[in-house]
């Protein structure tokens, strides 16, 4: 990975293990983390270590940092939306992310005290089953991978969307305008297009003619977000194009079923 923290793996002697989730996703998870204790000190670079051992059918992950520790007034509420301790960027989401994923995964992460001071942060996930029945684990495993193009002109919007889609393991290519998403789409095909139905530079049915011009049949698997469907020429257009929409802000569950319905539509 690329970065700046120096990151120590203390294992126990019980290892290797295996845990039912998503690789990419679990990547994700502690990308998150890391960048979290560089930014909370910019002026040097961070010393993670990183703890595993097993619990009987659970794996447990300690990832501790040596920073400057999390606020008290912010601890009981780190895993909410949007829940900041004051760091010049982010958008106070990911841990939230991180936290539904893990569940999702029938797993938790917790925030622990930590005697040394820093961050502490506990991961406890399923161990993978050594059977040939373990149905869930190659259900995690055989998610495919999509490309997703997402245009937006806010680019916090647009580092909320990459971290969404990045936790379930796709490839995310960013856009901060539909001239720029045009230009991209010129040069690699993609799955999916989430883009924002009102963009300064062109509207959402500019957008779409202009889209067919490059890729015929790409609107099949284009997915709106919008903020504004008390418009009136903004409900008609969805409801003559019938693309999948969303309505900012979504959940996660909300995205995955657009992209799905997307999917299911290119394929007709």
């Amino acid at each position: 990975r690329e970065g700046t923290a120096a990151i120590k793996l203390v294992a126990g002697a019980d290892g290797p293990w295996e845990v039912s989730v998503n690789p990419v996703g679990l990547m994700s998870v502690f990308e998150n983390l890391w960048r979290n204790a560089e930014e909370a000190q910019p002026d040097r670079a961070p010393v993670i270590k990183v703890r595993v051992h097993r619990r009987k059918d659970r794996v447990h992950v300690t990832v501790q940092d040596d920073g400057p520790g999390i606020p008290a007034d912010l601890e009981d509420r780190l895993f909410e939306r949007y829940a900041t301790s004051g760091k010049a960027s982010g958008s106070g989401i990911g841990l939230h992310l991180c936290r539904r994923l893990i569940e999702e995964w029938d797993g938790q992460i917790s925030l622990q005290k930590s005697e040394d001071g820093g961050a502490r942060f506990q991961i406890v996930l399923p161990a993978a089953s050594t059977g040939a029945d373990d149905s869930r684990a190659r259900h995690l495993q055989s998610t495919r991978p999509l490309s997703i193009l997402c245009i937006d002109d806010d680019q916090n919007t647009l580092d909320t969307y990459d971290m969404i889609l990045k936790l379930d393991g796709h490839q995310v290519t960013q856009a901060l305008s539909g001239q720029e998403g045009l230009n991209r789409m010129k040069k690699m095909n993609f799955d999916v297009i989430l883009c924002d139905l009102r963009l300064p530079d062109l509207g959402g049915m500019a957008f779409y003619q202009e889209m067919e011009k490059i890729t015929p049949g790409s609107r099949h698997r284009l997915i709106y977000a919008t903020g504004d469907l008390m418009n009136e020429e903004s409900r008609r257009f969805l409801e003559t194009t019938r693309c999948p929409f969303l309505v900012k802000p979504f959940e996660i569950e909300e995205l995955r079923v657009a992209i799905r319905v997307a999917l299911q539509n290119a394929d007709q």
